[in-house]
């Protein structure tokens, strides 16, 4: 029988903001979305193998059925060979191309930018220093929009 410490579960949970668990915000990603990928084509037992961490406690957290703890991300993160930090920053990142409560989906946001940045009209397009939210984004394009008269993302996906 497993014992307890070898689950993964933590006193100290990561918040739930950057879990996309019980969050309020619709657009929040899982950060097992962000373990998923990092698993790439290794098994969820070979994982287990090497980390102790039972294979159906990995799958409900790659699922977003289950909040991992402090405990587990260290372990996952030693195993994956980075930090906890950086695995929360990958999923803060990836949030921003989840689906936009306005309705336009992040991906339909950046199609929409590569458009307006790619307009000879408005080249050379200089890219900021950091890269731009969802939010700055849709503003950036709804200007262009104002602009050049084009819709290019619906109507109902309001600039927030």
């Amino acid at each position: 029988m497993r014992k307890p410490a070898e689950t993964g579960h933590a006193s100290a949970d990561v918040p739930k903001a950057h879990l996309g668990v019980g969050s309020k915000d619709k657009g929040a990603l899982p950060i097992g979305v962000v373990l998923r990928q990092m698993r790439g084509e290794r098994t969820l037992r070979d994982v287990e193998r090497e980390t102790g961490i039972a294979n159906s406690r990995l799958s409900n957290v790659e699922r977003g059925c289950g909040q991992p703890g402090l405990k587990l991300l260290g372990r996952m993160a030693e195993y994956y060979q980075t930090s906890v930090a950086e695995i929360i920053r990958r999923a803060e990142l990836l949030r921003d191309y989840q689906a936009d409560p306005d309705g336009a989906t992040a991906a339909e946001v950046d199609r929409s930018y590569r458009f307006v940045t790619e307009d000879p009209r408005l080249q050379p397009w200089e890219e900021p220093d950091e890269a731009l939210s969802v939010a700055a984004k849709k503003q950036v394009i709804r200007t262009y929009e104002l602009l050049t008269g084009k819709t290019l993302l619906s109507p109902t996906s309001g600039v927030p």
